[in-house]
């Protein structure tokens, strides 16, 4: 029996369309990009772009955080990581 609530299919094409597109309007400006299915496979592609003895500089980013880079990157041997000061939280007041 085919599981009609089940939309992974779906969602992977759709992401990967997704994907296409970005990445075709990042080429008209001259710039690359990258599409990889899961967070595993972005931490690998991304590794392997960092030459050696680079200075990786991450301000930031929450996807450095949630693809694991940040560990990795204080870990390899072939990176030096540049952490600024640790983020702050801004509070409006209501």
């Amino acid at each position: 029996m085919v599981d009609e609530t089940d939309i992974t299919e779906e969602s992977q094409w759709f992401n990967e369309e997704r994907a296409r597109t970005v990445i075709k309007n990042l080429q008209r400006r001259n710039m690359n990009g990258q599409y990889v299915p899961n967070r595993q496979e972005a931490l690998a592609a991304v590794m392997a772009m960092i030459p050696p003895g680079a200075v990786v500089a991450r301000g930031d980013s929450i996807s450095f955080e949630q693809v694991g880079l940040s560990p990795n990157c204080r870990s390899a041997p072939r990176t030096n990581s540049s952490t600024p000061l640790p983020p702050t939280r801004t509070v409006l007041p209501s």
